[in-house]
């Protein structure tokens, strides 16, 4: 399994709405990706 970003998380991570070390707490052994799909 692993974890997959798109854009809306990068943005709010830039923004600093999302906390990083939260997002990645209990998930440091999966394997994050960024969405490379637009519309």
């Amino acid at each position: 399994m692993g974890v997959i970003f798109d854009t809306s998380v990068l943005i709010a991570l830039e923004r600093g709405a999302l906390d990083p070390d939260r997002l990645v707490q209990g998930r440091e052994q999966e394997p994050f990706g960024i969405s490379v799909i637009s519309a």
